[in-house]
């Protein structure tokens, strides 16, 4: 049966007693009780009726009105929180905590005022230079988060991010009377980044702008001296003895504070203004653990996965993969990019998050607009922004505080990022094509190809709908409701042709509230998690956590094994499949749904995929009812042995016996390298051939088998989104 795949639990599951949302359906039931009515509603919801009739009638009901309504909750900007932010940071800084300091600055950017959000500027006022005087006079908190971050992430050694910050910082209006300062660090990180070239051209037009200043003596002496200095290394080609960083407060001003407006409008030293951003290229940072691996050769019409897999169908088991060749352990199957995506909506999140591809990012940059999401890149923001992203500043706060589901976020960036009027014209067409379609080419276009980054394959993927309970379905269409009356209160998402808003109809209403129910019943059996791992300076302690939910249509189509055939991983908003078996052709390529043979007893991995997925698993294990990992056989058997009661082992027996001690001696000498990270291609063969014979030689289950399956893991998780501590 195709069941697709969550790792969290349904929504229901996840829900705090004490939400809002479960208060205020709680409300709504009582007053319908009151009523009497309760019957009588209940009548309209099962699986002999549409989404559409269910949807129709709730909206319909004047108690779901009165009782499941809201007010929109506001994420505005703020000048005093953002520098007493950046002032705590400040003291982080001094104390050399710049773990707790670069939260703080990353805080402090969120919420200072943006020079974009005051738009009416641009269309007041013509006069050049007052113009420049007001962006300079809005963005000032922006400016100085920016600069005191980019000193925490000089100290960090992550040099190019902190001279991205610090063309940040001169970007967005910082004080003038303190530009050396910045060219000072800039010039230090070129030398981090043995750029001493570009290092020595930028301290030498400073020097020369800081002779022809009018600051006092005493200043011109002391910033002339510690460049100086930098200049020294750089003519000698060397990095060490560079200075420190002073005192985070002079980063900013001599007095630790924010710049008066005085000091931000005037140049009251006469300094000539000096150009620090165009010295280097822009420098890209690049994670090596975060590069998405390509393929060997894609499957013709699945664009995103391997062309080694074939899909089948079933009545009994849905849409699934078989291997089209015999696949090797560690081989790369799938490479999927999510065509939604969305980060948890937790502060610890969101802050050190990029809401577009996911990433973690230590140096984000914030939204124009709200302090709810920021963008790891230049790129990714403007993506952002051109997007989706007026209808989510306005209302992700508002979704954050209601805590609907686990899914409904996710639901929500689903139809936010399809425009409405996309919805109108294409719905009727995927619906069509839904009904007109074969059960194994749901979810594939006209041109008969399955592309992850069409609607229609998210859509089309299953819901279960008819293994539903009518209170399952009732509770479902209210928070369908709930997220139709965010997007009307949004005023952003039922848009015209002419770019203003309406007032949408019965019919909007009906269409939109019809789809986010399909959605929210298909996600909890498709949707994925996000997961990093982390990874401290021991290497053998390692950490996942889950930071949000993505899409991934090609990976749904897999079924579920309690002894899977593969592993996923995520790099952002990125999926990737490794085999971790070998898997002879014809066999079954399957995933698993968070329910393994060694770690939950079959009863209770039984009972579990029944009530999340609704299907009863038919693998192995289960039919074997394999033992958990602690009764697991210690001593490996193997599968030539044709009688059990031979006194001697075969010829053919002997010569796999010694090819095992072989393969298992190499492994003891790899694993200790392994667990300290010492992961390099030769270790990782050693890992990928001993997992080969077992699959060709040894009988499973077998305790031995699964300590290499998970070693071999380790090592593919290397290939995933994974961070070290900075401690």
């Amino acid at each position: 049966m195709e069941n697709g795949h969550c790792d969290a639990e349904d929504d229901e599951m996840n829900q705090s007693t004490n939400s809002p949302f479960l208060q205020l359906f709680n409300y709504f039931l009582r007053e319908v009780e009151d009523a009497e009515k309760s019957m009588e509603v209940i009548s309209h919801f099962g699986t002999d009726k549409s989404k559409e009739s269910m949807f129709e009638y709730f909206w319909g009901l004047e108690e779901a009105h009165r009782c499941l309504d809201f007010n929109l909750v506001e994420s505005s900007k703020s000048q005093t929180q953002a520098d007493q932010l950046r002032s705590e940071g400040n003291m982080y800084y001094q104390k050399g905590n710049f773990d707790q300091a670069l939260q703080l600055y990353n805080m402090s950017i969120m919420l200072a005022p943006h020079p974009s959000t005051k738009s009416h500027i641009k269309e007041t006022l013509t006069d050049t230079s007052i113009e420049d005087m007001e962006k300079q006079k809005d963005s000032t908190s922006l400016a100085l988060g920016f600069a005191n971050r980019s000193a925490v992430l000089c100290e960090l050694e992550q040099y190019d991010k902190s001279i991205k910050d610090i063309d940040l910082a001169l970007k967005y209006g910082y004080p003038e009377a303190q530009i050396f300062k910045l060219a000072e660090r800039k010039a230090k990180c070129l030398l981090g980044l043995k750029k001493q070239i570009d290092a020595k051209a930028l301290l030498n037009s400073t020097i020369e702008s800081l002779s022809k200043s009018n600051l006092d003596e005493a200043k011109k002496k002391s910033n002339k001296s510690k460049l100086l200095a930098l200049l020294k290394n750089c003519q000698k080609g060397k990095t060490e003895d560079v200075p420190s960083e002073e005192n985070i407060p002079n980063i900013s001003t001599s007095d630790g504070v924010s710049p008066s407006e005085d000091e931000v409008n005037h140049n009251e030293d006469g300094i000539n203004p000096i150009d620090i951003t165009d010295t280097l290229n822009p420098v890209t940072s690049s994670n090596p653990s975060h590069s998405i691996p390509k393929l060997t050769e894609n499957h013709s019409t699945i664009l995103s996965v391997s062309s080694a897999l074939r899909l089948q169908y079933t009545p009994e088991q849905g849409r699934f993969f078989v291997a089209d060749r015999d696949i090797k352990p560690g081989e790369l199957i799938l490479v999927e990019k999510a065509p939604f995506s969305c980060l948890h909506l937790q502060k610890d999140i969101l802050d050190c998050h990029c809401c577009v591809c996911l990433t973690k990012c230590n140096n984000p940059l914030p939204c124009h607009s709200c302090c709810m999401v920021m963008f790891c890149s230049e790129a990714c923001q403007l993506e952002g922004l051109n997007g989706h992203s007026k209808v989510e500043c306005l209302t992700l706060p508002t979704l954050a505080s209601l805590y609907i589901g686990n899914y409904c976020p996710l639901v929500y960036k689903i139809i936010t990022q399809t425009p409405y009027k996309t919805l109108k014209s294409h719905m009727p067409v995927w619906n069509n094509h839904v009904a007109e379609s074969s059960p194994i080419l749901q979810g594939f276009n006209r041109k008969k190809l399955f592309d992850s980054s069409d609607f229609s394959s998210t859509y089309a993927l299953i819901s279960n709908v008819w293994q539903r309970s009518v209170n399952d379905l009732f509770k479902r269409t209210a928070m369908a409701f709930l997220l139709t009356k965010l997007l009307i209160k949004s005023n952003q998402y039922f848009i015209g042709s002419s770019g203003e808003p309406f007032p949408p109809n019965h019919k909007d209403t009906s269409l939109l509230g019809s789809t986010l129910m399909t959605l929210i019943m298909s996600l909890p059996c498709n949707a994925h998690s996000i997961e990093e791992f982390y990874i401290k300076d021991n290497e053998t302690l390692t950490l996942r956590e889950e930071v949000g939910a993505a899409v991934f249509p090609a990976q749904s189509l897999m079924n579920h094994s309690c002894n899977p055939a593969t592993m996923r991983a995520t790099i952002g908003d990125h999926m990737t499949s490794y085999a971790i078996r070998f898997i002879p052709e014809g066999t079954e390529v399957t995933d698993s749904y968070g329910c393994h043979y060694a770690m939950v007893e079959t009863e209770f991995r039984q009972a579990e995929l029944k009530r999340q997925y609704h299907f009863s698993c038919k693998c192995e294990a289960c039919t074997g009812d394999w033992p958990i990992f602690e009764r697991l056989s210690v001593t490996p058997k193997f599968k030539t042995l044709k009688d059990t009661n031979m006194n001697e082992p075969s010829k053919e027996e002997e010569e796999l016996q010694e090819k095992y001690k072989i393969l298992k001696n190499n492994f003891q000498k790899a694993y200790p390298n392994i667990i300290k990270g010492d992961i390099n291609d030769e270790n990782k063969q050693i890992v990928k051939d001993l997992i080969e014979f077992f699959d060709k030689y040894i009988v499973h289950p077998c305790r031995m088998y699964f300590d290499v399956q998970e070693c071999l893991k380790i090592c593919l998780d290397r290939e995933s989104s994974y961070y070290r501590s900075y401690k």
